[in-house]
């Protein structure tokens, strides 16, 4: 069995453009020429932006507050406590830890993970 493919779902605004196009193809369209063009571009564009994307995924906003905390200690010139950047240490520790694995986990290095991160 092949899994069904994912397909974003087509907003209102994405109809109405895609009648505006179909109706300037007959001729018969009520809207102005701006119009039509504006919305073929917008559909092009919306063609090109649904393509699969090799991007890597942004850092969360706790990734990106954990990297300035852990930067500001090192600088000398953290307001946090010594607690949080050892926190925000083993977090940053954790997810590369997390990032290097290929393979699948065991249970067991699960465990053993989770016991490291309680540990600190």
């Amino acid at each position: 069995d092949a899994a069904p493919a994912v397909v974003a779902e087509e907003t209102p605004y994405q109809k109405r453009n895609a009648q505006i196009i179909a109706a300037a193809a007959t001729g018969i369209s009520r809207w102005g020429g701006k119009e039509i063009d504006r919305a073929i571009a917008e559909q092009k564009d919306q063609d090109t932006s649904t393509a699969p994307s090799t991007s890597a995924v942004p850092p969360t906003t706790f990734e990106l507050r954990n990297a300035q905390v852990v930067a500001a200690a090192g600088a000398g010139k953290s307001r946090w406590g010594d607690m949080e950047v050892e926190r925000a240490k083993a977090n940053g520790a954790a997810e590369e830890e997390e990032e290097k694995l290929a393979a699948p986990v065991s249970l067991e290095d699960r465990v053993n993970l989770g016991a490291r991160l309680l540990s600190v």
